[in-house]
C-alpha cells in the first residue's frame, strides 16, 4: 500500500481522493462442519482485509497533508456487516463493521 501511494504521488503530485477496499474470503458456509479452521482464520488473520484498508488511510491521509492541499478519504465494505447475507458469505460477517468503522 505505502508504494502505491508513494508512485501514486511521483506520478501526479497529489491525491485529491483515496477509495479503499479489500477482501478477502473462502466460499463456503461458516457453519458446514467440513469448511476448516484454516480456512476460517486465512479470512480473519487475512492483511487484505482490516489490515490493508487501515494501511490505505495512514499513507493516503499522509500524502494528502505532506502536498497540503487535503482530501478525501473513503472507505467501503459489503453489506454482509449489516445486512443478513447468504450461506457462502458468513465468514466475511465478522470483518465487515471494522471495516465500516473506516468509512
Amino acid at each position: 500500500m505505502e508504494r502505491a501511494v508513494k508512485e501514486h504521488m511521483a506520478r501526479f503530485h497529489g491525491m485529491d481522493l483515496a477509495v479503499l477496499n479489500a477482501g478477502i474470503g473462502k466460499r463456503g458456509d461458516f457453519l458446514d462442519p467440513n469448511m476448516t479452521t484454516e480456512a476460517l482464520e486465512q479470512t480473519l488473520d487475512s492483511t487484505v482485509d482490516l489490515r490493508a484498508v487501515t494501511m490505505g488511510v495512514r499513507y493516503a491521509a499522509q500524502a494528502m497533508m505532506t502536498a497540503g492541499v487535503g482530501g478525501r478519504i473513503s472507505s467501503i465494505a459489503s453489506a454482509a456487516g449489516i445486512t443478513a447475507v447468504s450461506q457462502q458469505q458468513r465468514q466475511l460477517c465478522p470483518m465487515m463493521p471494522a471495516l465500516r468503522g473506516w468509512a
